[in-house]
């Protein structure tokens, strides 16, 4: 692989022969591809079939992944899909022909600004009620540091409801108002951004809420 800073050979892009050029961040990349002469081991199609159901879970939340990942791949080679693909794969498990996607272990953003400690989520006549210690001796999170919240909802068509700038992080609670009714379970997953957006925190990963019986 190639790597230039400078867009150059003629302003090409696309596929010449068997190379690819193509520009990433600002750098203008040349990679080949590569050609495989032997089948594929049962150990690869089962690596490459973690890749196709990371890929679907990332389709259905294609508008949380590019503000989630966005900041840990400034400055590298890759982007916002790439690094959310690469943690994401952590969350497939089981063998080649069982393999699932474990909702407690995928993740919606990746970053270093410290997440708030105690967080939690209940359901309430109004809504989703979050809580979290508004607190903390960390000189790196902000009071004014805002609530990012996504609540997953598998085999429902709109599968997510996302609060990408909510409360700040002092308020120590936020209420998503929603209507209940008909909702199926939902994963519920969230982080903090900075108020300027240069810093974001890991996500975490609050549990299952049952809508039917959860109150």
């Amino acid at each position: 692989m190639a790597i230039s800073k400078k867009r150059n050979l003629n302003e090409v892009s696309g596929k010449v022969g068997n190379t690819v050029f193509y520009e990433l961040n600002g750098q203008f990349i040349a990679r080949s591809t590569p050609y495989r002469h032997k089948p594929y081991t049962q150990g690869e199609l089962a690596n490459q079939n973690k890749y196709t159901i990371v890929n679907q879970f990332l389709k259905e939340i294609k508008d949380v992944y590019p503000i989630g990942f966005e900041l840990v791949a400034k400055g590298t080679t890759s982007n916002a899909y790439n690094k959310a693909v690469s943690r994401n794969l952590t969350a497939v498990s089981g063998e080649r022909g069982a393999q699932y996607f474990d909702y407690a272990k995928a993740a919606i953003s990746e970053g270093k600004l410290p997440m708030a400690k105690d967080a939690a989520v209940s359901l309430r006549p109004e809504g989703v009620h979050f809580t979290w210690n508004p607190e903390s001796d960390d000189t790196t999170m902000f009071k004014d540091d805002q609530v990012m919240i996504m609540l997953y909802f598998p085999g429902k068509s709109d599968r997510i409801i996302f609060l990408k700038a909510g409360a700040k992080r002092a308020e120590g609670m936020e209420l998503l108002l929603m209507e209940k009714a008909r909702l199926p379970k939902a994963h519920v997953y969230i982080a903090f951004i900075s108020n300027n957006r240069k810093s974001i925190s890991n996500s975490e990963y609050l549990g299952e809420l049952d809508f039917g019986t959860d109150h």
